[in-house]
This record gives structure tokens, sequence and C-alpha cells, in this order.
């Protein structure tokens, strides 16, 4: 959750929305882990929905959305988020 919390603080200002959603149905349990790892960004709490209806296997599983709203990039690794977003903020909305 480091790399997440370090995107949204050097992103953030360009447009790039991070929203963490905690799919176990313990949401006590993911309370507590938002205040451990300290994360700086919204966190949703749905109960594995979100998991069941994109076929997310890993946690984290990490979903890129366009400004068009459109998923453009599913289970990207950690190591090539930065890059991924940069390229998304680049993109105009038209």
């Amino acid at each position: 959750m480091p790399t997440l919390n370090e995107l949204y603080s050097k992103y953030g200002q360009d447009g790039l929305v991070v929203l963490g959603v905690h799919s176990d149905p313990d949401t006590a349990q993911g309370l507590k882990a938002v205040s451990e790892l300290k994360i700086a960004y919204p966190v949703a709490f749905d109960g594995g929905k979100l998991m069941d209806a994109v076929g997310g296997q890993a946690f984290p599983t990490l979903l890129l959305v366009d400004r068009k709203g459109i998923l453009r990039v599913f289970d990207v690794p950690e190591d090539q988020l930065d890059k991924a977003v940069t390229r998304l903020l680049s993109e105009k909305a038209d």
C-alpha cells in the first residue's frame, strides 16, 4: 500500500483518483488494516463483490480506469504501476 499512497500524493493534483476496495466480509479487520497501513486514500468495503465481478484472484488487484471511465488495465504489476498511471494521465478526456 505504500506505493498507492505515493501515487496518490504524486498524481492526485493531476487527476488521479485512488480508491481502495476492501473485499473481505470482515469490515472491522479492514478498518484495522487501513489504520495500521496508514492508507491515505479512500477505502470502500464491499464484502467481495468487486473481486467477484472482475475475477480478481490476488490482493491487491490493481485496476486502472481512464478519464472516460473505461477499465484500461487489469491487475497491473506494482513495478509497472507508475508508468501505466503516467500514460493514462497524459491522455485527454475529450
